[in-house]
């Protein structure tokens, strides 16, 4: 989920041209909302959006039971200290991306989480981050 166009066309375009598929939502209901029907694999989530902040969608996506309840979702964030960071693993989400985010960085989490390119499963892209870049 990422409301900034630069940072949803950066992201879309990584994964993309890695050949994954992705879903992408401009705020953090929006996202809410796909989630609930949607399953993704991953989700990667801005931290500051508008209509609803990352961390408050997360909680509600962990709490909804819904198709991606169980996703993995990294936050996405241009600075977080690390208590802050604390607060997002407690909020449901699996990790932290930082802002700018790069392709090395992107690879590794989905090399970790064994998220191979395949068209048979969505990302979905917290726009949000990817406008503030």
């Amino acid at each position: 989920m990422e409301d900034n166009e630069i940072n949803r066309i950066v992201a879309r375009e990584m994964l993309l041209g890695d050949g994954h598929s992705l879903v992408e939502a401009h705020d953090g209901f929006e996202g809410v909302e796909m989630s609930k029907t949607q399953e993704f694999d991953i989700i990667l989530m801005d931290i500051s959006m508008p209509v609803m902040d990352g961390r408050a969608a997360t909680r509600m996506i962990r709490a909804d039971g819904g198709a991606s309840a169980n996703a993995a979702i990294f936050a996405l964030t241009a600075n977080a200290m690390i208590e802050e960071q604390k607060e997002f693993l407690k909020d449901g989400m699996d990790g932290i991306l930082t802002k700018p985010l790069s392709c090395e960085a992107l690879r590794g989490v989905l090399n970790k989480l064994k998220r191979p390119a395949d068209h048979d499963y969505a990302i979905l892209v917290n726009h949000s981050y990817i406008a503030e870049t």
